[in-house]
């Protein structure tokens, strides 16, 4: 017998539903990660100013002893100056001393492939199939 049920789809979720949702995956989530202490995500936000104008930002996290950077940017006027790199250092230097074992992203085709691979991240996944030939890259560097 099918039980009778609702499905709704909305757009905005009250804060006590996002809750109940991640608390039950997390339950579940742990009985297969009992060796690794589950931690709320650590936020890491980096952020370069020049007289007080930010010029540029690394927006990451830091969960299950890894590091993913979300957001990379730097001005336009302020690119090929070392600045990105910069970022990815000090990004780096901070997910080691937190105790991490790598750092993954992703970037699109347009944006940074070439950024991160002469930083050190290999590519372990690509997604085809966007619009206009736009290809997601997956990349990782080990700590």
């Amino acid at each position: 017998m099918l039980l009778k049920m609702e499905l709704s789809i909305i757009n905005e979720w009250e804060h006590e539903d996002i809750t109940y949702v991640r608390e039950n995956l997390r339950s579940f989530n742990s009985q297969f990660l009992s060796g690794i202490p589950f931690r709320k995500p650590e936020p890491v936000n980096l952020i370069l100013r020049e007289a007080g104008d930010i010029i540029g930002g690394l927006i990451g996290n830091i969960y299950w002893q890894c590091c993913h950077v979300d957001y990379l940017w730097v001005d336009e006027a302020y690119r090929e100056k070392k600045y990105g790199t910069m970022l990815m250092q000090k990004i780096e230097e901070t997910a080691r001393e937190k105790g991490c074992l790598f750092i993954h992203l992703d970037t699109l085709s347009f944006q940074a492939l070439g950024f991160y691979k002469k930083c050190g991240y290999s590519v372990f996944g690509e997604l085809d199939g966007y619009p206009d030939g736009i290809v997601r890259y997956y990349l990782k560097k080990a700590l």
